[in-house]
């Protein structure tokens, strides 16, 4: 198991195992998370989406990207990512 500390008061909300074809097909971890979460009423002060490229064992993560999102309400995910 590994345990992966989150920044400034991030909790993690989504995860996905995702093939990224432009890195032949790795496997990456794609972690959705809310900063100073509150959840009645739902809210938060940020979003972010994290990218971790996994280990081949699966063992180990590393952080490759962190992007802060628009939090405008309803969001959909499509077969390209997140879209509003």
């Amino acid at each position: 198991m590994t345990v992966v500390p989150l920044d400034n008061n991030e909790a993690a909300f989504s995860l996905a195992i995702v093939p990224f074809a432009a890195r032949q097909n790795e496997l990456h971890l794609v972690v959705g998370t809310g900063q100073d979460t509150v959840l009645t009423p739902r809210s938060c002060t940020s979003g972010f989406l994290r990218t971790y490229k996994m280990s081949a064992d699966g063992t180990s993560l590393e952080l490759l990207h962190k992007v802060g999102l628009r939090l405008t309400g309803y969001h959909r995910v499509s077969d390209r990512g997140l879209a509003d």
